[in-house]
């Protein structure tokens, strides 16, 4: 193939990119399907001739309306051992959509875990519940289905916690409830300035399960430059006391092993205390298995790391 087009320019998401040649349409000429070290899915459509081939812009490829990822980020293994060290629940990371917008160029997580991820994690522990971020509420689109498919596929896959984003309204709280039915737990991530304003009435939605104020994404939102602002100007002292007046379990941001953080996680931990919180997400400096891969290593951070937390 002499004229390579997107796949020659670079211009696909990821990197060290692998690719099949195949007549993915049936029209006698042969495409490409791509998937790079982010394991995302990709097609790229040949519009040229058997002769002269010209690849289209790539685009995401679905299965049942639902963008198609590997899984890149997902290790069972991980997950059974963070269970046997104290680990609550196992978080599964679905949402992209708008993400990479909002938190370009910041050192930040974007998972994109799927489906079968949640079915790998929920196969590899007894005790820990799976919890999964959904994409915010959306219509299905060229690149991805509805909220009502994503839902009804998590839950499926054994989802037991849904959590829903970057929220910011009472009819967007409304309509998570009313797809999740009852079949998981709810719970709600504020994490913008409009959900923050409209909190009173936001709480007073029936079916809402628990809450958790999402630090890094709020900041961003206030225009803050460091993400536990919040916490320090009295912004999530005042949301915890609403939620505990509405009896909802409740927790905040995230933290690192004991002495390490961008704020030491003991400031944090006695924040958590003094406020209420009965959770709290374990960030990736807690331990970067994407750096770590011996799993006796991962094993011994975590056991000793959960036990001096707690």
């Amino acid at each position: 193939m002499t004229n390579m087009g997107e796949l020659d320019s670079g211009n696909i998401s990821g990197h060290d990119q692998g690719f099949t040649i195949v007549d993915w349409n049936g029209d006698g000429l042969l495409d490409v399907v791509t998937s790079g070290s982010k394991a995302k899915y990709e097609l790229l459509l040949n519009e040229g001739t058997p002769t002269e081939p010209k690849l289209a812009a790539p685009r995401p490829i679905s299965c049942d309306n639902l963008e198609l990822w590997g899984t890149w980020r997902v290790r069972p293994a991980i997950a059974e051992i963070a269970q046997t060290a104290g680990v609550d629940r196992i978080w599964v990371d679905m949402e992209y959509i708008g993400k990479a917008d909002r938190q370009g160029g910041m050192d930040t997580v974007q998972s994109h875990h799927g489906i079968q991820d949640i079915r790998n994690i929920r196969n590899a522990v007894s005790r820990a519940e799976v919890m999964v971020r959904i994409n915010p509420i959306h219509d299905a689109a060229e690149e991805y289905g509805s909220s009502r498919e994503e839902v009804d596929a998590a839950i499926k896959a054994g989802a037991q916690i849904l959590m829903l984003p970057y929220f910011k309204t009472v009819a967007e709280v409304r309509t998570f409830v009313e797809l999740v039915a009852d079949r998981a737990r709810t719970l709600l991530l504020v994490e913008t300035p409009e959900a923050v304003e409209k909190i009173h009435e936001i709480l007073q939605v029936p079916g809402i399960d628990e809450v958790f104020v999402g630090l890094n994404d709020l900041s961003l939102g206030y225009g803050h430059k460091f993400m536990f602002v919040p916490l320090a100007d009295g912004t999530v002292e005042r949301l915890s006391k609403l939620f505990a007046a509405a009896n909802l379990p409740f927790g905040f941001g995230g933290i690192a092993s004991l002495g390490k953080g961008m704020l030491p996680s003991e400031c944090v931990i006695r924040e958590h205390y003094r406020l209420g919180s009965g959770c709290t997400i374990l960030s990736r400096s807690f331990c970067d298995v994407h750096k770590i891969s011996d799993l006796d290593q991962v094993r011994a951070i975590f056991t000793k790391g959960i036990r001096d937390i707690r």
